[in-house]
């Protein structure tokens, strides 16, 4: 995680809801093993990445909590993906824009 100052509430609340409805997913779902979390906030934009070893085969068109999810994140401005081929696990990465003035946490320059 890369993210060391505090971001705008918006924003840290959008990421927050984003990441728990795809954990609860996968732990519902995707019969995974193990899953992990990654965000960087950097440039202006929150990136947070939730990947997990499951059953993959989620369709974000099908699924009401996907559209559910990607409609909160395009709402804050953002950007929803989600990659999850059959056998292969899923990816589901998610860009949020940190407004300016907003407290935007530049990353450690030692990373």
């Amino acid at each position: 995680m890369r993210v060391h100052n505090r971001l705008p509430e918006s924003v840290e609340a959008g990421a927050y809801c984003a990441v728990s409805e795809i954990l609860a997913n996968a732990a519902k779902h995707a019969r995974a093993s193990v899953v992990e979390v990654d965000a960087e906030a950097l440039g202006g934009t929150l990136r947070v990445r939730v990947r997990d070893d499951g059953i993959g085969g989620a369709d974000p068109v099908r699924g009401a909590g996907l559209v559910g999810l990607r409609d909160r994140i395009e709402a804050l401005g953002g950007t929803f993906s989600v990659h999850s081929p059959v056998g292969c696990g899923t990816t589901v990465s998610c860009e949020l824009p940190v407004m300016a003035g907003g407290g935007y946490p530049d990353a450690d320059p030692a990373e």
